[in-house]
């Protein structure tokens, strides 16, 4: 699917039969490519000096819908999720790290999330009911659905990614948990106009002019990532981005300075930081 003239900007799919997969989003998720936006020099901006209420204003009642908006069922950026804005700081937590590439985000406000916890807990309750099961319920690509997640026997609200061979299991992406797996039809249900309201929590991220250089992000940098962010609230400074938010993350607990988790990622040899137009070219 040609999206611009000249160059012309391509989408890719696998339609092999049982499939439909957007080869765009599996090389980022993957770690062989970054997403569009940080392959030109762009200006570092100034972060702001005031955070900013990660909440904003009450979330507007979202439609039902069985499509993401899209004819693919995207990974990353949706608009029925919590959207932030460039230039402005949010508290937020790192829910799952695919790589250092691409991470995912959730605010870290108490009150978004205790009303993600009365949600999830409501959609276990429904959806773990027998009578909820409907055999004839298969979700076709880019549909939402609620699917039994398989670490903890619960479910989550979810958005199909794709069909696998058989017509027997698919795999879903959580909306709320940023991870994704293959489940069988006889664990996902129908979602209800009610477990829609909340937006979706899982905020598709990566950092903010950083690059890999060659080969694949090390499997070291993710364990990083994950012990210098694990079970606590970072400062996030947004600087907008297409298929993810491209951001820095900092840690202000009993730090006499910030920790900034780009500088300590580079500073173990995850990736390096572009800092000039020269840099970005040669990244």
């Amino acid at each position: 699917a040609c999206r611009a003239k000249s160059p012309c900007l391509v989408e890719l799919y696998d339609r092999t039969p049982g499939f439909n997969v957007l080869l765009n989003d599996e090389l980022v998720l993957r770690g062989h490519a970054l997403p569009a936006d940080v392959t030109a020099p762009s200006p570092v901006l100034t972060a702001p000096t005031t955070p900013v209420s990660p909440t904003g204003p009450a979330p507007a009642a979202f439609p039902i819908s069985t499509t993401s908006g899209n004819s693919t069922a995207r990974t990353l950026r949706d608009d029925r999720a919590v959207q932030l804005t460039a230039g402005k700081v949010y508290s937020v937590e790192v829910v799952y790290i695919h790589h250092v590439g691409m991470f995912y985000l959730r605010l870290a406000d108490e009150a978004l999330c205790q009303q993600l916890v009365e949600l999830n807990n409501h959609i276990h309750e429904v959806c773990s009911s027998p009578s909820s099961y409907d055999a004839s319920f298969h979700p076709s690509v880019g549909e939402l659905c609620c699917a039994r997640f398989s670490d903890n026997g619960r479910y989550y609200r979810a958005k199909v990614h794709h069909l696998c061979l058989g017509d027997t299991k698919v795999v879903v992406y959580y909306v709320d948990l940023g991870q994704r797996e293959v489940v069988s039809y006889t664990e996902v249900r129908p979602m209800t106009s009610s477990m829609i309201q909340l937006p979706f929590q899982a905020i598709p991220a990566s950092f903010y002019n950083l690059t890999k250089g060659t080969g694949q992000w090390p499997e070291e940098g993710k364990r990083l990532l994950h012990q210098l962010t694990k079970s606590k609230a970072v400062r996030c400074v947004c600087h907008g981005g297409q298929m993810t938010y491209r951001v820095e993350l900092f840690d202000d607990a009993e730090q006499e300075s910030p920790l900034d988790i780009r500088a300590a990622l580079q500073l173990a040899g995850v990736g390096r930081i572009i800092t000039t137009a020269a840099d970005a070219k040669a990244a």
